[in-house]
């Protein structure tokens, strides 16, 4: 009996486009050596931060010797006006992405989105200078995350200096990928961030157990998206506090959802362009830095928006 073989995911991240008017619609064309169209992914909105290919053709062929293929990512916003980006398609490989995750102080959740592919053999590692932290290994077709809660492998809290992850995928071809990259998320729990500016935006306030984002809120995230936009490399940490009624359980999850409502409004509805995003979500168990001339209960249920600007 033939084994069927199966080629790993490449994850495929299309340069970003900036919009003057809202997106209308986008298309994502593979390229051979020659210029043919050899696949093409499409939709509406705005285009995505990246996109899953098996390495087949339109016809479900599988491609080789991609070297030299590009793949090209067409736009257009509401007025048709057509943008156009292109990337080599020789640096994308299959490899695991970071999803930034809430977490509590202390105890950051890390989120690997593995390659749907189906793997001899798979191994993801965390490793902080030559100790080995922690690491998940597996065959066949991996679990489509694995989330690391900031533990050794004892069930310690890790204190990292300079962590990094790695990882190791052999599909049934025998082919070979692997590589590593920084853990800046975890880094930035443990050890103070170095920036030669830090702007503090206050003004996404809330009451009571609300969490729906109003006309009254939009001014302060137009002003974030904008200042991020002048400062390109700016890092965008955002802060959420609650301190409803309920335990403190509740006040987690009320922060929890009040800030991935305001990051995805940046995103969807500004465009946001921060090269890095991370959630803090601390609900009751911080105090939120006083400011004066703010209402009590507004002053403890918030969301704040820090820029850390790179130059």
């Amino acid at each position: 009996r033939i084994k069927k073989r199966a080629r790993a995911v490449m994850v495929i991240e299309p340069k970003q486009i900036k919009f003057e008017q809202q997106a209308k619609e986008w298309k994502v064309e593979i390229t051979d050596d020659q210029g043919r169209v050899v696949k093409t992914f499409a939709g509406t909105g705005l285009p995505p931060k990246s996109l899953d290919w098996d390495g087949t053709d339109a016809r479900g062929k599988v491609l080789t010797n991609l070297a030299k293929f590009k793949f090209v990512l067409k736009a257009k916003d509401i007025t048709d006006k057509e943008i156009k980006t292109s990337t080599v398609l020789a640096s994308v490989s299959a490899e695991p992405r970071l999803k930034a995750v809430a977490g509590k102080p202390l105890y950051p959740e890390v989120v690997f989105v593995l390659p749907q592919g189906i793997y001899e053999v798979w191994r993801i590692e965390i490793k902080d200078v030559a100790r080995l932290v922690r690491s998940w290994e597996g065959e066949g077709k991996p679990q489509k995350t694995i989330v690391w809660d900031g533990k050794d492998k004892a069930g310690r809290v890790a204190k990292l200096k300079k962590p990094r992850y790695l990882w190791r995928f052999v599909d049934t071809e025998g082919q070979t990928t692997r590589g590593e990259r920084p853990l800046p998320q975890v880094d930035a729990a443990f050890k103070p961030q170095v920036s030669v500016n830090e702007v503090r935006i206050v003004g996404i306030r809330f009451k009571g157990s609300n969490a729906v984002l109003t006309e009254r809120h939009q001014p302060v995230m137009r002003k974030a998206a904008a200042f991020i936009r002048e400062h390109p490399g700016s890092e965008l940490t955002v802060e959420s506090y609650a301190d409803a009624p309920g335990s403190d359980e509740t006040n987690y999850i009320l922060a929890k959802r009040r800030a991935e409502l305001v990051l995805q409004t940046l995103m969807e509805r500004y465009n946001l362009a921060a090269t890095r995003v991370t959630l803090r979500v601390y609900g009751r168990s911080k105090s939120a830095p006083q400011y004066p001339n703010l209402p009590e209960e507004e002053q403890k249920q918030r969301v704040d928006l820090v820029i850390n600007v790179r130059r």
